[in-house]
């Protein structure tokens, strides 16, 4: 047998245990390079810069892009 609550838990007590599980607002940024929509503490999904640099990700998918304008 399981434990009995010691006291009632009325319908606004129960409905405001639920109220911490809400989903919180994105909150977007913009890019000072390119001026896309990001989100903070992450790299562009644009052109990739993050902190002033560009990541090893987007440097490769441009010059591949670079390499398919060029042949």
């Amino acid at each position: 047998m399981g434990a009995h609550p010691t006291k009632k838990v009325t319908r606004s007590q129960g409905g405001n245990k639920f109220t911490a599980y809400r989903l919180d607002k994105i909150n977007p940024a913009s890019c000072p390079e390119c001026g896309a929509a990001k989100l903070l503490h992450r790299a562009c999904p644009k052109c990739g810069l993050y902190n002033g640099r560009y990541t090893a990700r987007k440097l490769k998918e441009n010059s591949q892009e670079i390499n398919e304008q060029s042949e």
